[in-house]
């Protein structure tokens, strides 16, 4: 993978000189355009990183969900979060939930730190 040549980039300026005019046009706010070209470069830093657009897709969608139905549990339980200790399932799924977040924590340091010697 190389550098861009002028074309490329001469294109890919102009559609960002179009998309920020589209943004700013619709509301006129300056605050708008900013947040457009704060997702521009999260995306960017994702592709650099390697990091799945997918992933942070379902964060999106589920997160909002998750956070309603663990209110709620809190709730019902009056703010006591051994209520999701419980059951035998949800002990299971926990468990498993930390392991994998544990093994991707591990197994991206060890890439990382790969990258950095090579």
């Amino acid at each position: 993978m190389g550098y861009p040549d002028a074309q490329e980039l001469s294109v890919s300026y102009y559609s960002y000189l179009l998309h920020a005019g589209r943004v700013s046009s619709t509301h006129q706010s300056l605050f708008d355009v900013s947040v457009m070209v704060l997702f521009g470069i999260l995306g960017y830093t994702m592709k650099k990183m390697g990091i799945s657009v997918a992933a942070l897709l379902i964060a999106f969608i589920l997160g909002p969900m998750l956070e309603t139905y663990c209110r709620q549990s809190l709730t019902m339980s009056r703010g006591d979060p051994a209520i999701f200790l419980h059951s035998g399932l949800s002990v299971t799924l926990l468990a498993m939930a930390v392991l994998v977040l544990i093994w991707s924590l591990a197994r991206g340091g060890k890439a990382l730190f790969r990258k950095e010697i090579s």
